[in-house]
């Protein structure tokens, strides 16, 4: 356990807090499956207190977004299952929704009519309706690559006709009401709210929420005495779609009586916090119970058993059904109170084999509780035995006074900090600790602990598991890549690329831009420009030829079964043929369409006579392009492309790349494709193993002297924490709202020296999306991926007929990242 940073605000703003501390509930964070921290804060201004919720990227914690709550102190925080939207509830009965703005992740807008207002209930505990769909983690499998990683389609909370799930939220008040709100448009475009109460003679004072296989939902209540026995309830949701109601049905299940009463009468006097272990699990629990000597935690698995008959019924036992039991596993003493329990998010198997070799292989993703005490040290116990693993004090990283990031001397911690509240990643391979003064201290958990070396094969085979978990669902990698070191990326990446090959051949289209992604954050991050460049490529390409084999029409007197598209990438994949005009394909397109993608169709050609000019280049220089020459996918991309280009060319004239020929008998085009087929010749037909001919290499030489090759821009890595590991050691120390200066990233490009690259803008920005060019000092809004920092217009032009190219990026940059509005301070 290592801290990474350190963020915390000026010394001479006004006094601030973490969450309401006016309230003994715990304060509560969350972190999304896409790498987004929202937590609640408080400031004081001349006597008022001001409420506030704050959205950091961790990657760059000084870029916040906050949130002004005017309305009362939020008590729970919930992102939805893909990251775009954040459930806020307050202690005075209000729910709201916060969307990101155009999909940017600094710029959030409320959702009012998502919002619900339970007029001064007390809310406890608010959740997202699960979608019923998971994808679980077997690390007793990590060497079978098809069982390893399984995809478990339970049924979701609430559906419509046909099973699709409906989305919307769950609340648990004090009182013991159940609020469900569903925000999906139905049929007469009105909000859906149903209501339900639990208990109407208790006032709890902890809830937690959980999703069964079955699509109910579990809720757990207590009123924190260690005399009363902790409740739970099974919620099924009905929807009706003829007449557009909801209904709730409540049934009880077995509560829990704490053993600490039995064993320790008096010794603990309340419940401080009790949890599911997992949120899409019912079958554990953990509950901490605090006294004036310490604190305990017990750990409840909840079973189906034979109940007991009467021995004169005894031949009728196996007819009778099972009941469902919470059976006792075992508890562990604590010599403090807990002040903040953090469950894993990441789903991984909990079956006995699972946890077993877990323990033997020393991997404890998800197998982990992270629990924090008052002398600010925290302690990792492990999800089911409760054995502790890993214990922490932070008090030396308080007090340490390293130069900062900022170039300033850091100051003296105020010996008053103390830890408030701790939330793992969606991997748990971080650790967000807050401190009361509202200061956040992050941590990187090494999946192995301290239980061997960072460095080796075993290391390297743990983070690439878990790169590969990411790939498979979804989730962002930020918190893994901590642990990277540059000595293993080479194997890291060929485990990966072996994992993915073991993939079927649909899977693995599926899962190409994600497998490249991860590589472009490994390269970027350990500085290797020259990889991230060709991955990059790759992945551009591959989107482009997508969309351009989906503007390809069969002319109209066409009897041909086989679509153009398909014809095409067979033809390119497998004919040698060097004279571009015989596989022109006979194609109908919108020559509309043409027009606009001239700046995609321009910049294809460039990135060829660069790939071109690259050809001479030993094979593992360090020149960007130079593993793309070997790639015989890519350079049949590329030929298909080319192919395309020149039919619709002879379709329309002005959709024709413009080349800048030192001899008027030279048709571009055309050249540049013969010399790329023979290059695809050399390569398929295995003449790559030495090199490529002499020949060949010889007329990529006289390239330059025939066509002017113009410059390729390189997308610079985003200025975060990842790019300052290998550069400077950690801690780093930043400041809410104030970026720091640059870590000398542009001085890190690491490339061979070519007359045909522009590792800088020095000429003005570029939208890397649509390839215009925008200016040293553009007007327009600008936006800029938080992955790979990739430039793009916020919004694109009022009339443009590239819609359908704009509109797949919308969401997401090409490489799935978030994408963030560029402010005014951060363009230059």
């Amino acid at each position: 356990m290592e801290l990474v940073y350190r963020i915390s605000s000026n010394a001479k703003s006004s006094v601030q807090s973490l969450g309401h501390s006016s309230s003994s509930s715990p304060i509560s964070a969350t972190w999304s499956c896409n790498n987004l921290l929202a937590y609640p804060w408080e400031k004081v201004v001349k006597g008022y207190t001001e409420r506030y919720v704050s959205i950091i990227d961790p990657n760059q914690p000084w870029n916040v977004h906050t949130i002004s709550f005017d309305k009362a102190s939020v008590k729970t925080l919930q992102w939805n299952q893909t990251g775009n939207k954040l459930l806020c509830s307050t202690s005075t009965g209000f729910c709201n929704v916060w969307i990101s703005s155009n999909h940017l992740t600094n710029v959030w807008k409320e959702k009012s009519t998502y919002g619900c207002d339970l007029q001064g209930e007390d809310i406890l505990a608010s959740s997202w309706l699960s979608n019923g769909r998971k994808v679980v983690l077997h690390v007793d499998k990590l060497d079978n690559p098809k069982e390893k990683i399984s995809r478990a389609h339970h049924r979701p909370s609430l559906a419509q006709l046909g099973g699709q799930p409906m989305e919307g939220y769950i609340s648990v008040t004090g009182s013991g009401l159940v609020v469900v709100k569903c925000i999906t448009v139905t049929q007469d475009d009105a909000p859906i709210v149903a209501k339900a109460q639990l208990s109407n003679t208790e006032n709890f004072m902890l809830a937690d929420i959980v999703y069964s296989n079955q699509g109910n939902i579990i809720v757990m209540a207590t009123d924190c005495d260690v005399n009363n026995p902790i409740k739970f309830w099974t919620i099924e949701l009905r929807y009706n779609n003829d007449t557009n109601k909801l209904s709730l049905e409540v049934d009880v299940l077995p509560n829990i009586t704490l053993k600490c009463v039995e064993d320790s009468a008096g010794k603990y006097n309340c419940i401080t916090h009790a949890r599911f272990v997992t949120g899409t699990s019912t079958e554990c629990v953990v509950i901490c119970a605090a006294g004036s000597t310490g604190s305990t935690v017990e750990s409840w698995i909840l079973k189906k058993v034979q109940p007991q008959v009467h021995p004169s019924f005894s031949s009728m036992s196996n007819s009778i059904e099972k009941m469902q039991k919470w059976q006792f596993v075992l508890s562990t003493p604590l010599s403090q109170r807990a002040v903040s329990i953090s469950i894993p998010s990441i789903p991984v198997s909990s079956q006995t084999a699972s946890i077993k070799a877990a323990n033997e292989k020393n991997f404890f993703c998800g197998n982990a509780i992270a629990v924090a005490f008052p002398n600010n040290s925290i302690q990792l116990l492990h999800r089911i035995t409760l054995a502790p693993l890993l214990t922490h004090s932070i008090s030396d990283d308080l007090n340490q006074t390293t130069t900062t990031v900022l170039g300033k001397r850091q100051r003296k911690e105020d010996i008053n900090s103390t830890i408030q509240h701790i939330e793992f990643s969606a991997t748990s391979c971080a650790l967000a600790v807050f401190d009361n003064n509202a200061n956040l201290m992050m941590y990187k958990i090494a999946p192995w602990l301290q239980k061997m070396s960072p460095v080796g094969w075993m290391a390297a085979h743990h983070i690439s598991q878990l790169l590969y978990f990411c790939i498979i669902s979804g989730h962002e990698w930020w918190d893994v890549l901590l642990h990277m070191q540059t000595s293993t990326v080479n194997l890291v990446c060929e485990q990966l690329s072996k994992e993915f090959s073991n993939q079927s051949p649909p899977m693995q289209q599926m899962l190409k831009s994600r497998m490249l992604s991860v590589k472009i954050s490994i390269y970027q991050q350990s500085h290797r420009t020259a990889d991230a460049v060709d991955c990059h490529l790759r992945l551009m390409f591959e989107a482009i030829t997508v969309v351009f084999r989906s503007l390809l029409q069969p002319p109209h007197d066409s009897m041909d079964d086989q679509a153009p598209a398909d014809k095409l990438h067979e033809v390119c994949s497998s004919s040698f043929e060097t004279d571009i005009n015989k596989l022109l394909q006979c194609v109908d397109t919108d020559t509309q369409s043409l027009q606009s993608l001239q700046q995609l169709i321009q910049w294809i050609a460039d990135v060829t006579l660069y790939i071109l000019s690259v050809v001479p280049q030993p094979i593992n220089s360090n020149t960007p392009g130079s593993s793309l020459i070997y790639d015989k996918e890519f350079l049949s991309i590329l030929r298909e492309l080319l192919v395309i280009i020149q039919t619709w060319k002879l379709l329309k004239s002005a959709c024709s790349p413009v080349f800048c020929c030192f001899d008027d008998h030279i048709d571009g085009l055309s050249y540049i494709f013969k010399l790329l087929t023979e290059v695809y010749r050399a390569v398929s037909m295995g003449e790559t193993q030495g090199r490529i001919p002499d020949n060949i290499i010889d007329e990529c030489c006289l390239l330059p002297n025939q066509i002017l090759i113009p410059s390729i821009d390189i997308i610079k890595p985003v200025d975060g924490v990842l790019q300052r590991l290998s550069l400077t050691p950690m801690p780093y120390r930043f400041e809410y709202d104030r970026k720091p200066p640059c870590s000398s990233l542009s001085n890190k490009i690491s490339i061979n020296k070519s007359s045909f690259l522009n590792p800088h803008d020095d000429s003005g920005k570029i939208d890397n999306l649509r390839r215009i060019f925008l200016g040293k000092s553009p007007v327009a809004a600008l936006k800029t991926c938080t992955r790979c920092g990739m430039l793009s217009l916020l919004n694109p032009f009022p009339q443009s007929n590239i819609e359908f190219w704009d509109k797949r990026f919308t969401s997401y940059c090409i490489c799935g990242g978030n994408w963030q509005k560029v402010t005014t301070g951060s363009r230059n």
